[in-house]
């Protein structure tokens, strides 16, 4: 749909160990985080364009895209 919006909300890449709960890293495994970057190099391909990337401190992002109007 033109216009239309896709929303991607990912765990920042930090280093390991920073943000540890009862000693066991939280969230998924630093080699499957992606940076801001890396998403938009996947989703840019289909048509859609970065339009906001949103902080959601502590651990996560937020990348918005738009599919352009025609």
């Amino acid at each position: 749909m033109p216009g239309g919006l896709f929303i991607v909300v990912n765990w920042h890449v930090a280093t390991s160990g920073e943000n540890n709960v009862l000693g066991q890293p939280r969230g998924p495994r630093k080699d499957m985080r992606m940076t801001p970057v890396q998403v938009s190099k996947l989703v840019e391909p289909a048509g859609l364009e970065i339009i906001q990337l949103v902080e959601l401190p502590p651990y996560h992002y937020g990348v918005i895209f738009q599919k352009p109007q025609e």
